[in-house]
């Protein structure tokens, strides 16, 4: 093969990981539930707009902003609750108004076979509706 011929090779390649990586945040972006992935520390890493809606998170903010010891503690109440089974109720503000919201909570520990555990992903299902 020659070097033209690998260039495209690893042209086309690289076209099928962005394509792929595109469907994969269209996917998070719009999924109903919240989605948050963080490190071992409890530092944000990626958040869906339902998650930044269910944790009134300001949008407008950079993810590096958001990082805050606040956030890290819902994240920390979240964590305490961590059985399937579980619901929380975390406080919410529609149209002004101030009202409950309730999630179940999904915790999966992130790790790659033979390595360390490399974070956390947070879901959180509204179950009130």
């Amino acid at each position: 093969m020659g070097v033209g011929a690998g260039f495209w090779i690893g042209a086309r390649r690289s076209a099928q990981l962005l394509r792929e990586r595109r469907r994969l945040e269209g996917l998070i972006r719009h999924i109903p539930d919240g989605l948050l992935l963080c490190n071992l520390s409890g530092d944000v890493l990626q958040i869906n707009p339902r998650g930044i809606e269910i944790l009134g998170i300001d949008s407008d903010k950079p993810l590096e902003a958001i990082n805050t010891a606040e956030l890290r503690g819902k994240i920390q109440e979240i964590l305490k609750v961590r059985t399937r089974s579980d619901v929380i109720e975390l406080p919410q503000r529609r149209g002004g108004i101030q009202t409950a919201g309730y999630y179940r909570i999904d915790v999966t520990l992130l790790s790659v076979p033979g390595n360390d555990d490399i974070g956390i992903m947070i879901l959180l299902r509204d179950i009130k509706g």
